[in-house]
Formats: C-alpha cells, structure tokens, sequence
C-alpha cells in the first residue's frame, strides 16, 4: 500500500473524514504552469495530467515514501504548526520550482 493510499485507509481517518478531504480537493492555477494545490489534489494523478503538470513540490510531515512514477517530486519535511518557518523551508522549493 502506498503512502497516499495509507493516509486514506480506514486505519488513520474514519470514513467522514475521507469524503469531507475528498471533496476539499483544489487545484489553483498561481499563473500559467504553476499550481498550488492541498494534499488531496496529488491524489488525482488523472487531473495531474490533463494539467500537464510534471513536478510536485511536497510540503508535509511525514514525508510521503512512494509516488508515481509519472511525476518528479521534491519533499520538504514541514509540519502544519504556527512555529514551522515556511519561508526557510521554501527557499529550496523555489530553486526546484
């Protein structure tokens, strides 16, 4: 099992909370060929690529472990606290951006 199918496995969120992250999934186009995008939206590999995008930039805590095949990624260990300094941690994001 992957890492995106473990965070939607029963083990970890009840059922609720898989619809309620289901259809909180949002892709926004920042300018051409530049999304952003929340975890839920990396799981739409068909969207990914109607969108032709090929790289993913991961924000997260823990660091997801399998991805596809069809897409480069960088991950940034990340977690979604107040302390977290998100402009440290985006300056290499930038670079693979």
């Amino acid at each position: 099992m992957s890492f995106f199918d473990e965070q939607f496995s029963g083990s970890k969120l009840g059922s609720a909370s898989q619809n309620q992250l289901k259809l909180k999934e949002e892709v926004h186009m920042i300018t051409e060929g530049l999304y952003l995008g929340n975890f839920a939206s990396v799981l739409n590999t068909e969207r990914l690529r109607r969108l032709n995008i090929s790289h993913i930039l991961i924000l997260a805590y823990p660091i997801p472990q399998d991805y596809e095949t069809d897409f480069r990624y960088m991950c940034i260990e990340l977690i979604d606290d107040h302390k977290s300094n998100l402009f440290q941690s985006l300056s290499e994001g930038i670079l693979f951006i």
